[in-house]
């Protein structure tokens, strides 16, 4: 417990003040939160690229619009909580619009297009990690970086960004329709 200790530099004899003692020590734990609070207030890694020019727009903007689409996909699997009796003000309802439904089209479309080519890869016995989808999604969702991959991997964090720039290209292409998908939509 702190003792009341003078304070050396006040105006009038006697004042007295509660001072506690200070504690600088190199080995004292401080409380860095929870895994989720800290990747929720790191700085997003896509964000990061793009502002170092490893990134252009487009490929930054395919990032956004990767992340919206899995959290759309997504939302709906979390627990909520029941309540049994009236509501008031009336509910919300699950009515998706037009763009969030176009949006999660070329998501879907995007993960088709990479299981085919590295079902390609696969076959040709090139092996790799060029079309997979865990690497761009755990760049983009799981907010790892590069470096992080390349160590975890035993790859060079160029090769994973470059990877990541070949994927975000390839749903740009899906995107803007520079790779035609077959129609298989359920009526």
């Amino acid at each position: 417990m702190a003792a009341l200790q003078p304070v050396p530099n006040a105006r009038r004899v006697g004042v007295i003040s509660h001072q506690a003692p200070v504690r600088q020590c190199q080995d004292e734990v401080t409380d860095l939160g929870t895994p989720e609070t800290r990747r929720r207030l790191q700085a997003d890694n896509c964000l990061v690229m793009y502002h170092k020019d490893q990134l252009d727009q487009q490929q930054y903007d395919a990032t956004c619009l990767i992340r919206m689409a899995y959290l759309l996909i997504t939302k709906g699997m979390d627990a909520r909580v029941a309540t049994y009796g009236e509501t008031f003000g009336g509910g919300k309802d699950d009515y998706e619009s037009v763009y969030a439904v176009m949006v999660q089209e070329h998501y879907l479309d995007w993960i088709d297009a990479m299981a085919e080519r590295a079902a390609a890869n696969a076959r040709a016995k090139r092996g790799g990690n060029r079309w997979r989808t865990w690497l761009p999604m755990a760049v983009i969702i799981d907010g790892i970086t590069c470096s992080d991959i390349a160590h975890q991997r035993g790859m060079k964090p160029q090769t994973v960004a470059e990877y990541l720039r070949d994927a975000l290209d390839l749903f740009n292409d899906v995107r803007f329709g520079k790779l035609r998908r077959e129609e298989k939509r359920a009526a």
